[in-house]
C-alpha cells in the first residue's frame, strides 16, 4: 500500500527532477479513454502543453502537479501506484502494463502506473492544500492541537472511520490506522464521545509516530513488516491472544485488533511496543512521565525510530524479550496476507517473512540460485491464478534471478479441477479469524466448494 508516506515519497522525488520543465504533451491510458468516452475533457488537457511546471504539492494521499495555467493535475495512488523517470528500471509485472499517463517534459519523461488521474482547478487546489496541510499526517507543520480538536467532533462516528476519514487526517492509512489503535491501546469499535482526550491525544501521536516509522522504512527501503504489531498478525505480539480480524464501520476496511490489549484503558507500554520505543529509547523527550503518566508539554518534534540491525537479519524475528528467534522455532505462524516491504509491485504483493503459513505450506523455501530465503507472493492481476501463492527471488530489483515456484500446490483442488485459495473468516462470530479454501474464480463464477484449513491439518497429523 502506498499511503501518505508513499505519496509524500513520490513527491519528493517528482518536485526534484520536473520544477522548470515545460510540458511537451501528455499520453497514457487514462487519454485514451477520455478521447473516446469525455472528448471534452481530453481537450482539457491540451492546456497543459507548452506550460512550465511551477509547483508540486502532496496532501495525504494526494499529489498535485501545478503548471502556468489555471488547471493542475491531481494524482492518487491508490493501492499499488508507482511512477518511474526515462528509462529507470522497470519490475516484470510493470513491463506488461502501459502507464496511466505519460508526461513528457522537456528534459524527463514520467510514467505513472496503477494511478486515479484528474484534471482539477489550481486554485480550489491550492485552497484545499492551504486548509488541510496542517492535519496532513506527513507535513512537518502537523498541528496536534487541531488533529485532536478535530477528530473530538465527530462524536458519533466509530474511531476507525474518524482516523480514515482524510478530511480528518489526510495520509492515513488502513496500515496506520490499525498500527496506531493497537500502539494506543483503543477498541476501532468505540465511538468517539466514548473516548476521553488523553487518549485521543495519544492516539493522534501514534499515528503520527508509525507513519514516521512507515516514511523512513520506505525511503530506506527497510521491511515495514518487523515492526508491526497487529496488521495481519493472526496472534496479539504482546499478550498471544488471537488477534480479530473483522470489516468494521463505513468504510468496511479490514481491521484487526486484540480485545485484550485494546480496551480503551491507559496503560505503561512496555519495551516491545511502538510506544515503549518513545518512552524508553528518550524519556527525556517523552510527553508523558515513564511511572505515572502525567502529562508533559509536548515538544515541537519526536525522536526518530530506530531499529536494531541485527532484529532484520534474514529469517530471524524479534522476541518480546529483545532475544532473537529462528523461522524454524517460532510458533506463531505467518499469514499469506503478510504486506510487502512497500516496494511498487503492480500486479504482484511481495512479502518478505518466511515462507511458514496456515495450512501446511513449505516451513522454508530456498532459492536455488542465491541460497537465500525465497520471498511470498501473491498473485493480484485479474486472472485463473488470482490470489494463489508463489516463491520468488527475495534479491534487490535488478539483481534476482529467475527462480520461480508455486506455494499451494498441497491446496485441494475445487469442482472445476483448479487449485484453490485460502480466505480467512472475517465475520465477528465463533470462526473469525479461521482459515479455509474454496474457489479461486470471481463470485459469481464460484462453485461451491469449500474445506477448513484446519480440518486438513487436523487430518494430517492422524496420519
Amino acid at each position: 500500500m502506498v499511503e501518505g508516506p508513499g505519496c509524500k515519497l513520490n513527491g519528493e522525488k517528482l518536485k526534484k527532477r520536473v520544477i522548470g520543465q515545460k510540458v511537451v504533451g501528455l499520453a497514457g491510458t487514462s487519454l485514451q479513454k477520455s478521447r473516446i468516452q469525455k472528448p471534452d475533457e481530453a481537450m482539457a488537457y491540451n492546456c497543459f502543453v507548452g506550460k512550465r511546471v511551477t509547483d508540486v504539492k502532496t496532501l495525504g494521499k494526494e499529489l498535485f502537479v501545478f503548471v502556468e495555467a489555471e488547471f493542475c493535475l491531481r494524482v492518487h495512488f491508490l493501492m499499488n501506484g508507482s511512477l518511474r523517470f526515462n528509462n529507470e528500471f522497470m519490475q516484470s509485472d510493470t513491463k506488461k502494463k502501459e502507464s496511466v499517463l505519460k508526461l513528457i517534459l522537456s528534459t524527463d519523461c514520467v510514467y505513472f502506473y496503477d494511478i486515479s488521474l484528474e484534471i482539477r482547478s489550481a486554485f480550489e487546489s491550492q485552497q484545499k492544500y492551504k486548509e488541510l496541510i496542517d492535519l496532513d499526517i506527513c507535513s512537518p507543520t502537523f498541528n496536534l492541537q487541531r488533529a485532536v480538536h478535530t477528530i473530538r467532533q465527530h462524536t458519533t462516528r466509530l474511531i476507525c472511520d474518524v482516523v480514515l476519514d482524510q478530511l480528518v487526517l489526510p495520509g492515513v492509512g488502513n496500515i496506520i490506522k490499525n498500527e496506531a489503535l493497537f500502539n494506543a491501546g483503543i477498541n476501532p469499535n468505540t465511538k468517539v464521545d466514548e473516548l476521553n482526550e488523553d487518549l485521543i491525544i495519544l492516539l493522534v501521536k501514534m499515528n503520527r509516530d508509525f507513519t514516521k516509522l512507515f516514511y523512513e522504512c520506505r525511503r530506506d527501503g527497510k521491511n515495514l513488516y518487523k515492526f508491526m504489531k497487529i496488521y495481519k498478525k493472526s496472534e496479539c505480539q504482546e499478550c498471544r491472544r488471537k488477534v480479530v480480524q473483522c470489516k468494521v464501520g463505513e468504510y468496511e476496511r479490514l481491521t484487526f485488533y486484540c480485545p485484550g490489549c485494546q480496551n480503551n484503558t491507559m496503560k505503561l507500554p512496555i519495551k516491545s511496543s511502538l510506544l515503549g520505543w518513545v518512552f524508553h529509547q528518550n524519556e527525556v523527550a517523552s510527553w508523558r512521565c515513564s511511572l505515572c503518566l502525567t502529562p508533559r508539554p509536548p515538544p515541537e518534534s519526536f525522536p526518530a525510530l530506530h531499529h536494531n540491525p541485527s532484529a532484520t537479519a534474514t529469517g530471524t524475528k524479534r522476541t518480546l524479550d529483545g532475544g532473537m528467534q529462528s523461522p524454524g522455532s517460532s510458533k506463531r505462524s505467518t499469514s499469506v496476507g503478510d504486506p510487502s516491504n512497500f516496494q511498487s509491485s503492480g500486479h504482484v504483493k511481495h512479502s518478505s517473512s518466511s515462507a511458514t503459513s496456515h495450512g501446511g505450506d513449505h516451513d522454508r523455501v530456498v532459492c536455488p540460485g542465491h541460497k537465500t530465503e525465497a520471498r511470498k507472493c501473491k498473485v493480484v492481476k485479474e486472472g485463473d491464478n488470482k490470489g494463489r501463492v508463489f516463491y520468488t527471488c527475495s534479491k534487490p530489483q535488478g539483481q534476482q534471478c529467475k527462480f520461480f515456484l508455486w506455494g499451494d500446490n498441497h491446496h485441494p483442488m475445487c469442482h472445476h479441477g483448479k487449485v484453490t485459495v485460502q480466505r480467512t473468516v472475517l465475520k465477528l462470530n465463533a470462526n473469525n479469524g479461521r482459515h479455509f479454501y474454496c474457489c479461486s474464480r470471481p463470485k459469481n463464477k464460484q462453485c461451491d466448494f469449500f474445506q477448513w484449513v484446519d480440518a486438513e491439518v487436523g487430518l494430517v497429523s492422524l496420519a
